[in-house]
Parts: C-alpha cells; structure tokens; sequence
C-alpha cells in the first residue's frame, strides 16, 4: 500500500495525505478525519520516499566520519543516540557514513546529500569541509555540525586540545621526562595545503609546553598517522626506535588507540611501560583504563560534546540560529599508570 492508494481511496489528492501525515496544510478538519481512518485501517506506514514528497527532504541527520568504526567514533555515535532517546527526536533517523579518510569522497559525499535532498542535518566527526561546500549547505538552509573542528559558515562543538596537550607534556615534564615525542595526526589534510585545526591546536600545545620549559623542540620527535589505529601507533614507535633518539616519554593526541599500538608494540620489544618510556594517550576511551599498565590520557568530554552536536543540529532544522554558533569543552588530563 503506498500514499496514492490512500488518496484514491480517501477521494483526495496525495499531497493531501502527504499534508496529514506531517501535520501540514489547510484542509477541513472532516478531510483529515477521514484520511486518517483510512490510514489507520490500512495500518499505513509512510515510505521515505511519501516523505520526500511532503517534506522535500528526508527526516534524516546524517553522521559523517572518517571511518565507520572505532572505540572513539563508537562512542560518540552512541551519545547522540542516547540524546536523539531523550528527546524522543529521530530516534531511527540517524544515517552514519564514511569518507575512508579521503577529502575527495567527503565532498562528494557531502554534496550528495546535499544536492539529493537525503537529509535535514548534517553532522562531521574530524572532518574539515571545503569552504565550497560550507557555502552550499548555508545557501540550502541545511544545518552543517562539525564535531572537532572548526570552520567559518558552521556551527561547531569542539575542546580545548591547546589546554589538554599542554597538560599532558606539562605533567610529562614536571615526572622528569625530558625527550618527548608526539604521534599526531596529519597536520596537512589537503592538496590545497589546508591544516585540520584539532591537529594544529593539539601540537600548538605540546610546543606551548616545551618552550615555557626551556626544552628545543625537535622535528624528529614527530611522527604524524593517518588512521589512528593501532598499527599506526606501533609503527610509529618503530619510526622513533630507527631514528635512535632515545625518548623518555611519547605524548600521543593521535589517540588512544595509536597509543595502544604504542604500548603493545613496546611490550614486545621489552620497553617497559613507564619505567623506559612513559606514555600519555588522548580521549580516555572505555578501555584506557582497562590496560595494564592503565593508560594516562587527556579525557574529552566526548558524551557532552556529542549531545551538543545533536542539539545543534535540530536547533538549526527548526530555523532557531541564524549566525555560526560554537560551543567549546574543556578537557581533563587523567592520570593513571602509563605517565
């Protein structure tokens, strides 16, 4: 049964039954009376597509990340689940989608959804968009959320990763460590040589607390990945090892899972853990605290954070802001066994 059925049966147009369906449009109150019987004993579920047609959108909020799974992304995916609960809003209107790291695919992706009428909302985990497409999502009305990132024409949720990196070395350094290597991520994330501010803002940071110690920084005491994962981590220990520098300590704002690269990596080599190398992970994911040893880490407050990318989303679908809003966390260095 499809929404024509229902406006043939019911002698009306299926804009008409487009209009009760989401509450809209003028018509007599006998007309909606009589559309939602039919409905009702048809036991009619409106298809996306009847939604489409009434709305000229999908009641959709898309989520965008650099890839589908991870203990970071799992976890923010699961905060605005647990707000869009709360709210009793697009409870099953979540789409997650994936840009495999690539700027090309985001911004083809993004003006897909765009350009496709696929979705209300849009929320970015870690990606920076093109200022092109920015423009395009502010030119539709289409609320564009960036989560980690910042970037004039959207509205964005963000920390202080200045803050937290900076507390992290400093508490490094105040344990005696004085060769402090960082694992990063990519701080170029384009051919147009554009820089993801997270990345800058994190190594800013690190560099903040080495100059206010007197400590020279070293270019060979960086090692950037592109995926986060654990084997990046590992392979950047090996990097470290085979430029024989000798570190004390790793400060790794790539994440607690490169970290966790880092520490198994460092167990099979026999580098103890802090003993040889201290090590200082960022996002205080679930099993940071579960390794042995249990891994310090600069905690975002990740669950707040993603809420308020969902709050923001559904604020700007009701057409509630009309400049650029952002809102900024602080984090929290968590001290455990690793540092």
């Amino acid at each position: 049964m499809d929404i024509r059925k229902v406006a043939k049966l019911a002698g009306v147009s299926h804009m008409t039954v487009s209009n009760v369906l989401n509450n809209r449009g003028r018509m007599s109150e006998k007309t909606r009376k009589k559309v939602l019987e039919i409905i009702n004993s048809l036991d009619y579920y409106p298809s996306e597509a009847a939604k489409i047609l009434a709305k000229g959108s999908k009641d959709v909020i898309a989520f965008v990340s650099p890839r589908l799974a991870s203990p970071f992304i799992s976890g923010i995916l699961s905060a605005i689940e647990d707000r869009a609960v709360e709210t009793g809003k697009y409870v099953c209107g979540i789409e997650h989608y994936s840009t495999r790291g690539v700027e090309k695919y985001g911004a083809d992706l993004l003006n897909r959804l765009l350009f496709s009428k696929k979705v209300s909302a849009v929320i970015l985990l870690s990606i920076l968009p093109r200022e092109d497409v920015v423009k395009k999502y502010r030119d539709k009305g289409v609320p564009l959320v960036l989560l980690e990132s910042k970037i004039m024409g959207a509205h964005c949720v963000h920390a202080n990763n200045i803050s937290g990196s900076h507390s992290a070395v400093e508490h490094l350094i105040g344990h005696g460590r004085k060769r402090i290597g960082i694992i990063s991520g990519k701080q170029i994330i384009s051919e147009k040589e554009e820089m993801m501010p997270t990345t800058l803002e994190r190594m800013e940071g690190y560099m903040s607390a080495l100059r206010g110690n007197g400590i020279v920084f070293e270019p060979d005491f960086v090692e950037e990945v592109d995926d986060y994962t654990a084997a990046d981590g590992a392979k950047a220990l090996d990097n470290f090892i085979a430029k024989k520098i000798n570190l004390d300590a790793i400060f790794c704002p790539a994440g607690d899972v490169a970290a966790m690269g880092v520490m198994a990596r460092a167990k099979e080599l026999g580098i103890r853990i802090p003993q040889n190398l201290a090590l200082i992970g960022y996002d205080d994911v679930e099993a940071s605290r579960l390794l042995n040893p249990a891994l310090t880490t600069v905690r975002q407050p990740l669950d707040k954070m993603a809420r308020a990318a969902f709050d923001l989303a559904i604020e700007g679908m009701a057409g509630g802001m009309t400049e650029d809003k952002v809102t900024e966390f602080d984090q929290e260095l968590i001290v455990r066994e690793s540092a």
